[in-house]
């Protein structure tokens, strides 16, 4: 099976994004300032990457009435000076997976969060990967994901590799580490900072999987969650991570 065009090749993302826009307000001159996307301007200076971004749309219930549509819109100057920082859908809030909803409900979510990052940004929501929230594999959006600029999905970095593709698609993306499903390219996800951090792996260990990933799969692909970056040495294993991926 051939690689895709489309394919990831070094690809880093991080979800469960939205408190950090909510931080956005008037005490910065410039959305720099502000320690997440420092952060995360650093790291494309460094290792010349895009980041993409996955947002939820509002706060999980009873952590006070916030949304998408709270976020400041006086960066935009910012953000179209960087295309290097990219968003995209990942669920309507941590308790509400696409899986979870109806296609019409999938839809509105979707369009919701579109709509803020096109008013915040000054730009479209430019993520042409997008891993949903829970690895959530809704085949049923498939054509309006495709219709919106969307041309593939990060599944799970779990052993079930998938959790509804048919068998024939859930072997293709063990082996190949991609296939091509209902109009969109589906990925694995290889590793999450977090849990790496966690389980104490060694740089030496790190660097022996990712190779592994590229002999078998051509690209690799690691994330995180925006609450993990709040802690310094998660960001240490992140600036880690990636040094060994461009060094191969």
């Amino acid at each position: 099976m051939s690689k895709p065009c489309g394919s990831p090749g070094l690809h880093f993302s991080i979800d469960d994004v939205l408190e950090c826009l909510l931080e956005l307000d008037g005490s910065q001159e410039s959305l720099y300032e502000h320690w997440f996307f420092a952060f995360l301007r650093q790291l494309h200076f460094d290792f010349d990457i895009s980041i993409d971004l996955y947002l939820f749309y509002r706060r999980q219930v009873g952590r006070g009435d916030k949304d998408l549509s709270c976020v400041s819109d006086r960066f935009i100057a910012d953000f179209a000076s960087s295309p290097w920082l990219r968003f995209g859908y990942h669920a309507l809030d941590y308790i509400t997976p696409p899986y979870q909803q109806t296609v019409a409900e999938q839809l509105a979510s979707f369009s919701l969060i579109e709509k803020e990052i096109i008013r915040f940004t000054g730009r479209g929501a430019s993520s042409p990967l997008l891993r949903l929230h829970y690895f959530s594999e809704t085949y049923e959006i498939y054509d309006f994901l495709a219709g919106h600029g969307v041309h593939g999905l990060l599944l799970t970095d779990k052993q079930a590799v998938a959790y509804h593709l048919p068998d024939t698609h859930r072997m293709r993306l063990e082996r190949y580490g991609h296939t091509h499903y209902r109009g969109l390219d589906l990925y694995r996800t290889h590793a999450r900072v977090e849990n790496l951090h966690r389980d104490g792996r060694s740089n030496e260990d790190i660097r022996r999987y990712f190779e592994l990933c590229m002999r078998r799969h051509e690209y690799i692909t690691l994330f995180t969650h925006e609450t993990e970056l709040r802690d310094l040495a998660m960001r240490d294993k992140l600036r880690q991570c990636l040094e060994i991926m461009k060094s191969l």
